[in-house]
């Protein structure tokens, strides 16, 4: 039996090892997303990192990509920024938060 529960021990360290991996990507990801998009709204200095900062904030309690990429549609709907786009820039900075996180940045 003890063989079993370090196996399940092991398994649930690994479930949240990766968990925590997820979660900061995402929030690096959100920081990246939010800079591109007040960018694009023409921010600049403490107000694009205020945006920034808002994004992943608003990442911590709500999780749902779609969502998230539809607010900012509405957001960058003077710029005429399309749904794909954002999410074309979604996956690009998720791919690029998960590499940095993995070279240990």
């Amino acid at each position: 039996m003890d063989e079993m529960n370090r196996r399940e021990e092991g398994f649930e360290r690994a479930f949240s090892f990766e968990e925590e991996i997820r979660f900061k990507a995402r929030a690096r990801r959100n920081r990246k997303l939010g800079a591109w998009a007040g960018e694009a709204l023409g921010l600049t200095g403490q107000a694009l990192q205020d945006y920034a900062t808002a994004l992943v904030d608003r990442g911590l309690v709500v999780t749902d990509d779609e969502a998230l990429a539809a607010e900012l549609v509405e957001a960058l709907k003077p710029r005429d920024i399309s749904l794909h786009r954002v999410r074309r820039h979604m996956a690009t900075f998720a791919a690029e938060a998960m590499a940095e996180i993995q070279a240990g940045r």
